[in-house]
């Protein structure tokens, strides 16, 4: 089918101050130092054709949309399991994950009930689903706890009679507008939903039929929430930056561990998955996937499960020949972190998409995010406002086609601060949304892209035919505004989009990766640091044993994301404490800048590493000794807007390397002995605090609280609504997870000799301004002035005591 075959193939799916100043400086300087990190959580669900009962056009219109399924009964066709959604008022919940089991099934001869009354479903019957101590279906086992506030389950219509759908929700409270199954007759229809249990009674949940006909209902647990430990990350969740392919098996397509490995019928795959895309080698329970089938030639269905473990009795993915379908799953990690995929039959290529992962126990409770469910609420509807019935940001921008005109074709929806999700600004930002989308009235075969911004990633999020409704869950990664784009890539299509939830950054601390003793760094005081993105480690070079003392180590050390390890190298940078480095990627090295030493005297040298060996570079071009004395760590980024590395020199020139030579590109802008990190979701390198004046007599100095901001020719001062307050040296990263910088520490106003407060707060920029975290711990102020650097969390060290610090994001 020409759709999705488009999608798929959407780049694979869907790519000069006077001396005496300058003395002044070096003082300001040897009083310097600084630190910092984030963190995030749990959770996941997902509606199959979802929305309220005025939602889309309307029951009847949804219900006689076709929903063609492999077969006409179970029993030839296993239930499909897509993603769930989440009822509201449950807070904060951390993901159980089980062995699926039934709980309930209305067919004949079945000898399960624990639905009240018993029997399929007549035309409107409202029903009692029990959950919590129900007795499980005979050939399954296990049961849902007491304490347990929100189940996941697999529920699957068949038998239907007229065309309809179901809605479940919490026994004891009003039934809501929405719906988690829609049908037609004939059809047979799963959807995996989770819902908050009831109080009345207790554990159990109430069943809608919305039909004129009957159905029967089959009923599976594949999961459950419970409030989040306080002890342990069980279930916290952490996306990925960007939707990443590990698995394509066609044979057109790049060389990866799927390539050329076309499922038969019958035929199962193993897929690799611990230490892919992002996904961690130990510490994970389950992954999310979008999980997509394409250039089928028959009726089938595919299931996914833990590699190792028994086929369950559920599939994920049901079609017809020549049918191009994708769906979310999560599913546990098994034998050497793989998952299988087995298809029933035909021929079909497979793809899989990673977008997240859970935490198993292993885990830290400061680590990943949690869910906050709230009520299901429309924030999205470009039907006209005499259709969709309620005017909101998007009525009336029915999307057209990417083909003729990307413009037009993309939609900005505001998600921060709309249906119940927080603002921004808020002291609990939202990073991260759980958003139903829906299209309809489609004219063409294609599919929808949702993204924070930038650069739209190679992926898709719903794939259909024309004429088609369609619905899925999606895990929206939210701009540094709140809002996500929205993309349609042929024909035209009105976008429906439910917000379910929110995801918020678990409570945020730092935390000691990894103690002074045998075989780690000494402790010391202004070491620079930058991520090698070429090796996957993160280099740390010079500083001083003691701060204000003169540097003695000429030895390179590399953090590989769990230790530290001593790197030789037959030619080295001269012992350094004031130095910057930064990794260039344009060339794939890390460059290091070194200035001042307390024992040889005033000296500039460039060098770069190349992850085994440093090498002198010798620049036509390059910053005079006097213009760079005193360099702080952080005053050296990449600008990847110019593909050039940036640097801020103490006497306020800034410079660009290009990999061979130094060019000064202006000589005014921020005061010096700030910090700076790239920006990647504004694109600009932004600058922050730094040192006004000081009095030699005094010993006084008086600092910056600015921000600026660096075009590629020129700074500019911004305004923030709020900022931190004044201070020189902060250590300063960018979070690529949370998309903000994360500022930490440094030196205040010194109100005399040796009166130079060293401060300990985080700060986080989120492109427009600066918001206060609250951690619930952090570093002795001692830390300010060693660099930091992400390597999927933020990495400082070291403190005077010779500890790495961390602080997890999301």
């Amino acid at each position: 089918m020409t759709l999705l075959s488009a999608g798929l193939n959407h780049t694979n799916f869907d790519s000069q101050p006077q001396h005496g100043f300058r003395l002044i400086l070096r003082m300001a300087h040897m009083l310097f130092r600084r630190r910092f990190m984030t963190v995030l959580g749990v959770l996941l669900s997902v509606l199959g054709l979802v929305g309220s009962v005025t939602a889309l056009p309307s029951r009847s219109a949804l219900a006689s949309q076709p929903q063609t399924r492999a077969g006409s009964s179970p029993s030839s066709v296993p239930l499909v399991t897509p993603l769930n959604t989440f009822a509201a008022g449950a807070g904060n919940q951390a993901y159980v994950g089980v062995t699926p089991f039934r709980i309930a099934d209305t067919r004949a001869k079945s000898g399960c009930g624990n639905v009240s009354p018993g029997g399929s479903l007549g035309p409107g019957a409202n029903v009692i689903l029990t959950v919590v101590g129900a007795t499980a279906c005979a050939g399954t086992s296990g049961s849902v706890p007491s304490n347990a506030t929100a189940v996941v389950l697999n529920v699957t219509v068949t038998r239907t009679t007229a065309p309809g759908f179901l809605t479940i929700w919490p026994a004891g409270s009003t039934m809501p507008t929405s719906s988690n199954v829609n049908w037609g007759t004939g059809n047979t229809v799963p959807n995996l939903t989770t819902v908050q249990l009831g109080s009345s009674p207790a554990g159990a949940l109430g069943v809608h039929n919305g039909s004129m006909g009957a159905t029967a209902l089959v009923a599976d647990v594949e999961g459950y929430y419970v409030p989040a430990s306080s002890s342990s990350g069980q279930g916290h969740y952490y996306p990925l930056q960007n939707p990443t392919r590990i698995c394509d098996t066609r044979a057109s397509q790049p060389k990866n561990p799927c390539t050329a490995k076309t499922l038969g019928a019958a035929a199962t795959l193993d897929v690799p998955v611990a230490g892919q895309g992002g996904i961690p080698v130990v510490g994970v329970e389950a992954v999310v996937a979008n999980i997509t089938v394409t250039n089928t030639t028959a009726s089938s269905y595919a299931t996914v499960w833990p590699t190792g473990s028994s086929v369950p009795t559920t599939s994920n993915l049901n079609w017809v020949a020549t049918q191009t379908v994708a769906n979310r799953v999560i599913v546990a990690l098994g034998t050497n972190g793989d998952i299988s995929i087995f298809n029933f039959a035909g021929d079909t290529d497979v793809v899989v998409d990673l977008s997240g992962y859970y935490l198993n126990s292993s885990g830290s409770a400061t680590q990943g995010s949690l869910f906050m469910p709230i009520p299901p609420a429309r924030i999205c509807d470009t039907r006209p406002a005499s259709i969709s019935g309620a005017p909101d940001q998007c009525t009336s921008k029915t999307l057209g086609s990417g083909l003729a005109n990307a413009k037009s074709a993309t939609l900005q929806v505001q998600a921060a601060g709309e249906g119940g999700v927080p603002a921004s600004t808020s002291n609990t930002p939202p990073t991260v949304v759980l958003l139903d989308v829906a299209v309809t009235d489609t004219t063409a075969d294609s599919y929808l892209t949702v993204y924070p911004g930038g650069s739209r990633p190679t992926a898709s999020d719903l794939n259909w035919t024309a004429g088609e409704t369609r619905a899925n869950l999606v895990i929206a990664t939210l701009a540094p505004g709140g809002s996500v784009e929205v993309y349609n890539y042929n024909g035209s299509a009105d976008v429906v989009i439910d917000v379910l939830g929110y995801f918020t950054a678990a409570a945020d601390t730092w935390t000691e990766a990894v103690a002074s003793g045998a075989g780690n760094p000494s402790p010391r005081c202004d070491a620079a640091m930058a991520y090698d993105q070429a090796t996957g480690n993160i280099v740390m070079f010079g500083g001083a044993p003691v701060c204000n003392v003169a540097p003695t180590s000429d030895t390179t050390w590399l953090w590989n994301g769990s230790d530290w390890s001593a790197a030789f190298s037959s030619s080295s940078p001269a012992p350094s404490a004031t130095l910057s480095m930064a990794y260039d990627a344009a060339n794939q090295t890390v460059v290091l800048l070194a200035g001042y030493s307390g024992t040889n005297g005033e000296f500039l040298q460039t060098w770069t590493w190349n992850g085994t060996a440093w090498t002198e570079q010798f620049p036509t071009a390059s910053p005079s000794s006097n213009d760079a004395c005193c360099l702080a760590v952080d005053e050296m980024t990449y600008d990847a807007a110019s593909n050039v590395v940036l640097l801020l020199t103490p006497a306020g020139n800034t410079w660009t390397w290009d990999g061979t030579n130094w060019t000064k590109v202006a000589s005014s802008g921020p005061p010096n002995s700030g910090s700076l990190a790239y920006d990647a979701q504004t694109s600009q390198v932004i600058y922050f605090g730094g040192l006004i004046s000081s009095n030699s007599n005094t010993g006084t100095t008086t600092d910056s609280n600015e921000t600026w901001a660096w075009s590629g020719t020129a700074w500019a001062k911004l305004s923030p609504t709020t900022s931190p307050s004044p201070r020189i040296q902060p250590t300063m990263a960018y979070d690529p997870l949370n998309q903000s910088i994360v500022v930490f520490g440094g030196i205040g106003p010194c109100s005399g000799f040796g009166q130079c407060p060293s401060l300990d707060d985080t700060w986080a920029w989120n492109g427009s301004t600066w918001i206060a975290e609250s951690p619930v711990s952090s570093p002795p102020p001692s830390v300010a002035g060693n660099g930091m650097a992400f390597d999927g969390s933020m990495i400082m060290g070291l403190d005077g005591s010779g500890n790495t610090w961390h602080y997890p994001t999301q």
